[in-house]
């Protein structure tokens, strides 16, 4: 019984090291562009400032990337998304750029976390 209690524990840090190392490595390789489509869901009708003072309205965005950069494009017109101020009163540079700065420190004490467990995990195994 000793034995059985030893392997599940043993079996059960091992998968949850191997999951918590899954979902830190989703957490760092987001792309930018779902962070972008994640801060406007939800609006059916879109307000765009940008920082020439310009303002628009579109009923739908999308986002792009060009060359390297992430790109805004309304009905007619295409900006950069450094140019653009707000969406909708948000602003949605600084709260992209906030939310990659929490994936990145959740993504690595996740993968770490996960790395330390597989190797504890094994480890112990040989213990045993």
């Amino acid at each position: 019984m000793r034995r059985v209690i030893q392997s599940f524990i043993i079996y059960f840090m091992l998968l949850t090291g191997v999951l918590s190392s899954a979902v830190g490595f989703y957490f760092l390789n987001r792309d930018e562009i779902e962070l972008y489509s994640d801060v406007i869901k939800g609006f059916k009708e879109y307000k765009i400032e940008t920082y020439t003072g310009e303002r628009f309205f579109s009923k739908k965005l999308l986002f792009f990337k060009k060359d390297g950069k992430v790109m805004l494009k309304l009905d007619d017109r295409t900006f950069p998304v450094y140019q653009i101020r707000s969406v909708n009163g948000i602003d949605i540079n600084a709260a992209v750029v906030k939310q990659i700065s929490r994936n990145a420190t959740n993504g690595m004490w996740l993968t770490a976390c996960g790395g330390f467990l597989i190797i504890i995990s094994i480890a112990l195994k040989d213990y045993f």
